[in-house]
């Protein structure tokens, strides 16, 4: 299963970067320094972030990190502005940002 960075942010923020700190990520470094007054909700998050962050981490798991190239990046750009529809998208968007935004 291939996801791109913002997903793997949204699922487990301190395990995105699987190799953040000396090769492991930062929810993984947080376990191994955890006080006596940690509490279990917090433990079990960081245990899930660090899963995740060895599943993406391990050459043998179905689970990857993927983020386009330049060139790829570029195609997509190029796509989308030529997508029909692609003009009222803008406008929606400009939209949603003076709404959101000022």
């Amino acid at each position: 299963m291939l996801a791109p960075p913002s997903v793997a942010r949204e699922l487990a923020p301190l395990g995105a970067d699987p190799t953040a700190i000396d090769g492991r990520s930062a929810a993984e470094a947080l376990l191994g320094n955890l006080g006596p007054g940690t509490g279990t909700r917090r433990i079990i998050e960081l245990r899930v972030q660090a899963w995740w962050a060895e599943m993406w981490r391990a050459p043998e798991s179905p689970y990857r990190i993927v983020s386009l190239d330049e060139d790829q990046e570029a195609l997509t750009d190029r796509l989308c502005d030529d997508a029909p529809g692609s003009a009222v998208i803008e406008r929606t968007l400009a939209s949603i940002t003076a709404m959101t935004h000022g």
